[in-house]
C-alpha cells in the first residue's frame, strides 16, 4: 500500500511540471492524489487495528503528509485558492507531528516538513502574515 501511494504521489508531482508551462487536465492528477489518500488512510486504519507497528504507521503518516504537501504546492503554484494550500499545509504539520510521536528518531518527517515549508515561504501568493500563521500556528493558539 505504501508503495502504491508513493508511486501515485510521485507521478502527480511529475505532472505538476506541465501545470507550470501549459494548461493540463488536472482531473487525472487530482484523481491520482485522491486514490493515494484513500490507500494511505485505509492502510493507517489497518495498522492501527493491529497495533504494535508504530514504525510502519509513522511511515504511512509521513507519506500522507507528503501527499498533502504536494497538494499544497499545487495550490501555491496558482491552481487553487491559497486558503486550500494553507489547509493542506496544516494537515502536513498535523500528520508529521503524529509520525514524530510514533517514531521520534525518524528523519523523513523532518525532510517533508522542510520541503513543504519551503514552498510556503517561497510562495508569491501568500503575504507575510499568512506565511507566519501557517508556519507558526501557535501564534494564535491554534495548537
Amino acid at each position: 500500500m505504501l508503495q502504491e501511494a508513493n508511486l501515485l504521489r510521485e507521478w502527480a508531482m511529475s505532472q505538476s511540471r506541465d501545470f507550470l508551462g501549459k494548461a493540463v487536465d488536472r482531473s487525472t492528477v487530482e484523481a491520482a492524489c485522491g486514490t493515494a489518500e484513500e490507500v494511505l488512510l485505509r492502510a493507517i486504519e489497518l495498522v492501527q487495528i493491529e497495533q504494535g507497528n508504530d514504525s510502519l504507521e509513522a511511515q504511512l503518516l509521513v507519506e500522507l503528509a507528503s501527499l498533502k504537501g504536494v497538494l499544497s504546492r499545487f495550490a501555491l503554484e496558482g491552481f487553487q485558492d491559497p486558503s486550500f494550500a494553507i489547509d493542506q499545509f496544516m494537515e502536513v504539520r498535523s500528520y508529521l507531528q503524529d509520525a514524530r510521536r510514533l517514531d521520534p528518531i525518524g528523519y523523513h518527517s523532518l525532510d517533508v516538513l522542510a520541503w513543504s515549508s519551503m514552498y510556503v515561504l517561497a510562495s508569491q501568493r501568500l503575504g507575510r502574515v499568512r506565511k507566519l500563521d501557517a508556519l507558526y500556528p501557535s501564534r494564535h493558539g491554534h495548537e
